[in-house]
């Protein structure tokens, strides 16, 4: 569960990408698509080693 602080940080964050130049959002985009497959390759190798029901997971 995320709490108050973190969803304040997370609104921050939002906002500060927001406000990026628009030659900045492809790099931006980029850098958030990285992240997301790093922590989604550690996630499938711990939690969803032995399976899982994420749907993303099912594509191949």
């Amino acid at each position: 569960m995320i709490t108050q602080h973190e969803q304040i940080i997370n609104k921050i964050a939002q906002d500060k990408i927001a406000q990026l130049p628009e030659n900045e959002n492809k790099k931006t985009i980029i850098s958030l698509l990285w992240i997301f497959k790093v922590t989604d390759t550690e996630r499938r190798n711990t939690e969803c080693k032995n399976g899982c029901g994420h749907f993303w997971h099912e594509f191949e």
